[in-house]
């Protein structure tokens, strides 16, 4: 299965993923990365892994795919909400079974305005939701 998944993240990715057209609450993120010591003006989306599962993820304002986000958030002292992200590239390799360190491979994200990442979560889980896609839980 895990075989499976990583092909068809792979191939998403290859044929240029891009956000699925969406009428749902849209805000700008920044994503940092460490490594380049660049931050990149970021949009919220979906990354399809198979015909009705998506992860969560931050692309270019251009639809290129950044990184596959964690969801586990914290908030700064101005009240943003913000967290970590896996870089594109390393999540990739690492469905297609290679070990990966992700600790060299995380971005940082960030909130450009308060209280807008849940509530545009949960506008786009409605939207994918009308379209028969859903969240991928893993294999618990």
């Amino acid at each position: 299965m895990k075989r499976f998944l990583s092909a068809l993240l792979f191939i998403s990715t290859i044929l240029g993923v891009s956000l699925t057209p969406a009428l749902a609450e849209n805000f700008t993120y920044k994503v940092y990365n460490p490594k380049t010591n660049k931050t990149t003006i970021a949009v919220f989306g979906t990354v399809t892994i198979t015909e009705n599962q998506y992860l969560w993820g931050f692309y270019t304002k251009d639809g290129q795919p950044l990184c596959v986000a964690s969801l586990n958030t914290n908030k700064n002292s101005q009240g943003l909400i913000g967290g970590q992200c896996t870089d594109i590239g390393a999540f990739i390799r690492f469905m297609n079974g290679e070990n990966i360190d992700f600790s060299k491979y995380e971005l940082g994200w960030r909130e450009l305005s308060q209280d807008t990442f849940y509530r545009e979560m949960n506008s786009i889980r409605q939207e994918r939701a009308a379209q028969g896609k859903y969240e991928y839980k893993g294999s618990n």
